[in-house]
């Protein structure tokens, strides 16, 4: 029997991306799963990841819920390939079908597929600037309907596996344009059965904006349609990039419609975490997770793509914060994202995320043990650097489509590293210890749950608080810590916080230093074991943040870690008997994440903020007539001049010199000066940063002063520069 709706919701654990040898790539790969058998994996039943794998895997635990998403860029071809009728006359059309169609067997070195396939296929239909089909000997009216078919049994398979109350499909696909190695891939997820005729690929729309009209007008609006941004870490800093395709400043139409339609990112996948990076955040103890940075498609493609894109952007912390800065500058966030995990795997295993028995994800190029920990995937990227998946939590009401669609939809959602640890967060602004027994209720009753916006600040409220709670894995590990991670903007300028709430074993923070003890280590690394004597079961806590400033906005979120335990890699090598790989930790602090709650001042708090004496905007600058400097201006206070940078808002000095070489040479860093160059044109001071970003500037002179503003702070005038030699 289904179980009765509750109104305090359920925690519900399922994948939302994942291929199967349905798309074009994983099938020249010696995928060995279609559909029907990915769904029966996810219930539950044993399967292999490739024709060539001889290890079978099961989940330990059937999911609630999973979406198969092929490649919309394929499915025609796909459906021809697999068609034993089908045979073109032309005779190049005639070799590639043959050649894949010969993928499925083993060849001279007794495995089946083909890497050189997999790249042919993938340049064509993603990575190329201008996506051309593969010339199967088809025409495309051809190519499409069997593209029809084969969407419409995948819909069907989905429906047949549908089990309210126990175990549900989802419907989806994923749009996957690539130009020059930069993912822009979005996940489409549907409602139900109400889908399109066909998918929407790479070859009808190449930018977000065309993905957006498709959804409003063939995919039946954002009732019935959602799509998520996956592996910002391999987006070259484009994924939030604040600019439109064709490169202008976004504007208040494109925030409100990127928000309607892109509500969701994927935290962590198979490949790597893209929540942040310890060069960002190099006050988060804990950033370095899993940091799959890459340029692998760029590889594969023989593409440099040269990007706008910041690394911050390319991340979802740093999402998150632009999207604050976005705000205060045009009124209108764009990028108010809640978490999900995924696998993107292309096996067909869909929930394949447990690190103590994994066998692969990705057929032919990771299933054996030697290729997963000597191996490489797209364009050189070692596999050992890759995980086996994240999952993806889902609050609702109950295990159906309805339920769970409408639960992605206001981002009452979690991610998580692959493990099964259940994380929840309510904001408001009268929680506090007391509600901690009775948490999703008050929650529900006096705040907003992850996902949200806090309602508009009481006159009497000093801070919002948060109830955080996590209870371990049944099956895993003990949790070593809860976190509250903090992100909010003012005057252009992005800051960030990671605060402790609540640690096992009685730990408090150093009054010194801030620092929460470590939690302890009982892995041995010899046997690829732990022990659960260290860590708790559950945590919670009831978190006022104490430097809530009411005139800025924030926006904040919880990372639950636990204790150590042994990397998939380490598990790999013990149980084949292989040396642990050097390149990665041999253990790891497997991980959740809550989808965030905002916070945005009202006219009145905002209104309250404290003026900055000798600040300004480049429109008040403006509006005294006061015009960037020229580019002989800047030549002049700039080359062969050494200059004391000054931070107006933080107070931060920094010493450079430009040198007429063309480089800028920034000092007190080291023993040695850090020279990068930079240039002078179109009035703007042009450098690049500590992180190799390019940075544009434009300089003022204001009674006597020489001021600057960042071209990525909003239009404020941050900086002021004093010429020491």
């Amino acid at each position: 029997m289904s179980t009765p709706a509750n109104p305090l919701r359920n925690p519900y654990f399922g994948e939302l991306h994942v291929h199967t040898a349905w798309s074009l790539d994983a099938f020249v790969l010696a995928a060995l799963n279609g559909p029907d058998e990915a769904f029966r994996y996810a219930r539950g039943e044993p399967a292999r990841s490739s024709l060539n794998n001889t290890e079978e895997n099961r989940l330990s635990r059937p999911l609630d819920f999973a979406a198969v998403t092929e490649h919309a860029e394929w499915l025609g071809e796909y459906g021809l390939i697999v068609d034993p009728d089908y045979l073109p006359e032309d005779p190049e059309a005639r070799e590639r079908v043959k050649r894949y169609r010969a993928t499925q067997i083993p060849g001279d070195d007794g495995r089946a597929g083909d890497v050189h396939d997999m790249v042919e296929v993938v340049i064509s239909g993603m990575v190329r600037p201008d996506p051309t089909r593969l010339n199967l000997g088809a025409p495309e009216k051809e190519v499409l309907e069997a593209a029809r078919t084969i969407w419409r049994r995948i819909v069907q398979i989905a429906e047949s596996h549908n089990d309210p109350g126990r175990f549900t499909t989802l419907n989806g696909f994923e749009w996957t344009p690539t130009p020059g190695g930069v993912n822009f891939h979005r996940v489409i997820i549907f409602r139900g059965n109400d889908v399109p005729d066909l998918p929407l690929s790479n070859y009808e729309a190449s930018h977000p904006e065309q993905l957006w009209d498709w959804l409003e007008t063939a995919a039946g609006g954002p009732g019935n349609a959602v799509a998520i941004t996956h592996n910002a870490n391999f987006s070259n800093g484009e994924m939030f990039n604040p600019r439109y395709s064709d490169g202008r400043e976004i504007d208040e139409a494109y925030a409100r419609r990127r928000a309607l339609w892109e509500p969701l990112a994927e935290m962590f996948q198979s490949k790597g975490s893209s929540e942040t990076t310890p060069a960002l955040s190099p006050g988060d103890a804990f950033a370095g997770f899993e940091i799959v940075a890459s340029q692998a498609f760029q590889q594969v493609s023989g593409s440099a793509t040269a990007s706008t894109g910041q690394m911050r952007w390319a991340t979802v912390r740093g999402g998150l914060a632009e999207g604050l800065r976005q705000q205060e500058r045009i009124g209108v966030n764009p990028f108010p994202i809640g978490f999900v995990g995924g696998n993107d795997g292309h096996s067909g295993t869909p929930g394949n995320s447990e690190a103590k028995d994994w066998t692969g994800g990705n057929a032919y190029l990771d299933d054996t043990a030697d290729l997963r920990l000597l191996g490489v995937v797209e364009g050189g990227l070692p596999s050992v650097l890759l995980n086996p998946a994240g999952l993806t939590g889902v609050w609702a009401t109950e295990n159906t489509r309805d339920a769970l669609f409408d639960a992605l939809r206001r981002r009452e959602t979690f991610a998580t590293s692959g493990v099964r640890l259940m994380p929840r967060l309510f904001g408001g602004w009268d929680l506090s210890d007391a509600d901690a027994s009775n948490l999703a209720a008050a929650g529900y009753r006096r705040g907003v749950p992850m996902g949200s916006e806090l309602p508009e600040r009481p006159d009497n409220a000093a801070g919002p608080t948060f109830l955080a709670y996590a209870a371990k894995d049944a099956l895993g590990a003990n949790l070593d810590r809860i976190q509250i991670i903090k992100c909010w903007t003012t005057r252009g300028m992005l800051f960030e916080k990671v605060y402790d709430v609540a640690a096992s074993g009685g730990r408090a923070p150093d009054p010194r230093t801030g620092a929460l003890p470590p939690v302890g280590d009982t892995v041995d690394i010899t046997q690829a074991t732990y022990r659960n004597d260290i860590g708790a079961a559950e945590l919670s806590a009831a978190w006022t943040d104490p430097e809530f400033d009411p005139s800025l906005a924030c926006v904040y979120y919880a990372r639950i870690l636990e204790i150590p335990t042994p990397r998939w890699s380490t598990y790999d090598a013990v149980k084949h008997g292989r040396q642990l790989p050097a390149s990665v930790p041999a253990s790891v602090q497997q991980r959740a994440w809550t989808s965030p709650v905002w916070y945005t001042p009202s006219e009145q708090d905002r209104a309250g903020r404290p003026a900055s004496e000798g600040m300004y905007t480049v429109a008040e600058l403006a509006d005294r007539g006061i015009r960037p400097m020229t580019d002989e201006e800047i030549r002049a206070v700039t080359v062969g001049r050494t200059v004391r940078s000054v931070n107006l808002l933080t107070g931060f000095e920094a010493t450079l010199h430009y040198g007429a070489d063309g480089n800028r040479s920034l000092m007190g860093l080291g023993d040695r000066p850090v020279v990068t160059p930079y240039e002078i044109r179109d009035s703007r001071r042009i450098e690049t940063t500590l992180l190799g970003e390019r940075m544009s500037v434009a300089l003022f002179s204001v009674d006597g002063r020489t001021l600057g503003a960042r071209d990525d702070e909003a239009g404020y005038v941050n900086y002021e520069a004093f010429t020491t030699g």
